[in-house]
């Protein structure tokens, strides 16, 4: 897949709602019943991975971290379930468990709000602010997302639920961290850009910056450039299948200083998405800027991501709509072309 940063993790919590049932409410006005979970608490482990606790009332659970989704019919057993990373949290947020209940097809929310912290040292920190919170969820125009179905490129529908918004970018962006001497590689996540084929290498250890993105799964495929070369493409169809992400480590030479310029571009293949073979463009607003100061490492210009969307009629030549696949054959550009390139000029 080439600069080996692609990190490939299990596909059966992605897979789980393909036994779930289409979304249908209770009869009657707005719900008031707020019964259903009895338990609900999470953790970070030990390897960087949110853990969640839940237990309540059979139906169909739908877990939500941000724009990751996931959904689980459930029996009343106590279930632990997980596989979102540390980098997917940011530094604050709530994690939310809805439950549509057997008894009466109503929905049921719990919530958790939390804050992350992750520091120079490599070290990270994660707290819930309160305790778990419920609440009935008057009626279905009140949920965030709707179950629809899944269509992989040649494979079989499924049901998925979808964010009713859909965000900017399909990648969840996390916040890059300026890795100090003697810090360890965070929760034990290593660099994935360690092929000599695409420099920049990583280093054997910090200081570095560390970037992260992660894909929470379905529906598009993306290519990415870094330093105005070609690293890498994923199809549609894995989108769909594996939930994958990039963590990487940039440091420049002793006394020396560099720009890192990392640019993706990834296309809507689903054909329920409102945005369908729409382009998004990705990038840092500002190129990361490394130098030294001493055996300190200065890391600058990280502060935020930029996800755009692309003029319609905007493509990339290689790129097939009907499979989703980039078919590098057919003119896959392997140097980002100016007219692309967010910081050309600069």
């Amino acid at each position: 897949m080439g600069y080996g940063k692609l990190a490939i993790l299990a596909t059966a919590l992605l897979l789980l709602g393909s036994s779930c049932n289409r979304l249908q409410g209770g009869t009657g006005g707005a719900n008031q019943d707020a019964s259903g979970i009895s338990t609900l608490s999470l953790r970070l482990t030990s390897g960087g991975d949110l853990e969640w606790t839940v237990q309540g009332e059979p139906g169909l659970y739908v877990f939500r971290l941000g724009q990751v989704l996931r959904a689980v019919p459930q029996d009343d057993r106590l279930s632990i379930m997980g596989g979102i990373p540390f980098f997917a949290l940011g530094s604050q947020g709530e994690f939310e468990a809805y439950l549509r209940r057997d008894r009466d097809g109503r929905w049921v929310k719990g919530s958790i709000p939390y804050a992350f912290a992750l520091r120079e040292d490599g070290t990270g920190e994660f707290r819930t602010l309160s305790p778990a919170r419920f609440a009935p969820v008057p009626t279905e125009a009140d949920l965030p997302f709707y179950l629809g179905t899944a269509n992989p490129p040649g494979g079989r529908p499924y049901d998925k639920p979808w964010l009713k918004e859909p965000p900017a970018s399909p990648l969840v962006l996390g916040a890059p961290v300026c890795l100090q001497r003697g810090a360890s590689w965070p929760y034990g996540q290593r660099p994935g850009n360690t092929s000599p084929d695409f420099p920049p290498v990583a280093p054997e250890a910090p200081p570095a910056l560390m970037t992260f993105w992660y894909s929470p799964g379905g529906g598009h495929a993306m290519i990415e450039y870094l330093q105005g070369r070609y690293v890498r493409a994923i199809d549609a169809l894995n989108s769909y299948s594996l939930l994958y992400y990039s963590a990487d480590a940039y440091a420049p030479p002793p006394g020396e200083s560099m720009e890192v310029k990392d640019v993706i571009f990834t296309v809507i293949y689903e054909p329920t998405h409102p945005l369908r073979n729409r382009w998004t463009r990705i990038y840092p607003r500002e190129p990361f800027r490394l130098r030294w100061e001493g055996d300190r490492l200065v890391c600058e210009g990280f502060g935020e991501w930029v996800a755009e969307l692309m003029p319609e009629g905007f493509t990339i030549p290689g790129y097939n709509y009907d499979t989703g696949v980039f078919e590098m054959n057919k003119g896959v550009p392997m140097v980002l072309p100016p007219e692309w390139d967010p910081y050309a000029g600069r």
